[in-house]
């Protein structure tokens, strides 16, 4: 069984989370502390559980879920983890902190990517001792039902890790679509360019679909 370190068990994190119990992965899921990482992977078998009673999810694999998801004591604990995706909150020092802790923690050989909706790849891995092996992985929120994903090489990420990256967003019965790293990628930027045409025409019904 593969084994995935997330790390942040916040809104992001937990649904990651689920994603990768429901594809049979044994998940180890860290916070600042145990507590919060206890309360990510209840929040993780809560939405499983709302989707198995809309019909969305088969009730046998969502009560799997919860002994494949374990709340771990910090990101030391994620060294048996061949893969590790870091979902902490938008904030380029914070990521980079936890990236470093990450690089002592795991195997020079584990997959490491962020989940960040905008910031630099190439900035992050640069903190780091490997970062050819840093990736970035953009999910959807919520990420539990949201298919695309948003592979983002930074300047020093390997072809080998791009298609290890793309290969596990597959894995998780997502559709990965490779982008070039820029501000917001791709989604967002598009995104953002709708809204202020919208707010600009008087047009805001497209504010309705989000």
């Amino acid at each position: 069984m593969t084994t995935i370190g997330i790390v942040g068990a916040g809104t992001m994190g937990a649904e990651i989370a689920l994603v990768a119990a429901l594809a049979g992965m044994d998940v180890l899921l860290a916070d600042a502390d145990h507590e919060r990482a206890e309360a990510g992977r209840a929040r993780a078998l809560a939405t499983g559980a709302r989707l198995a009673e809309r019909g969305r999810r088969d009730p046998a694999d969502v009560e799997a879920c919860a002994g494949r998801i374990h709340a771990v004591d910090g990101i030391a604990a994620l060294a048996p983890a061949g893969i590790v995706i870091e979902a902490v909150p938008e904030d380029l020092a914070l990521k980079a902190r936890v990236h470093e802790q990450i690089d002592a923690a795991v195997a020079h050989d584990a997959l490491v990517a962020t989940n960040t909706s905008g910031l630099s790849v190439t900035a992050l891995a640069d903190g780091t001792s490997s970062p050819g092996r840093l990736v970035g992985l953009h999910f959807f929120n919520p990420a539990a039902t949201m298919q695309l994903v948003e592979v983002i090489a930074g300047a020093a990420t390997t072809e080998d890790t791009v298609a290890r990256a793309l290969a596990l967003a597959a894995d998780l019965g997502k559709t990965p679509v490779r982008v070039r790293e820029c501000p917001g990628f791709v989604v967002n930027r598009v995104l953002v360019r709708a809204m202020a045409e919208a707010f600009r025409s008087g047009n805001l019904g497209v504010m309705d679909y989000y």
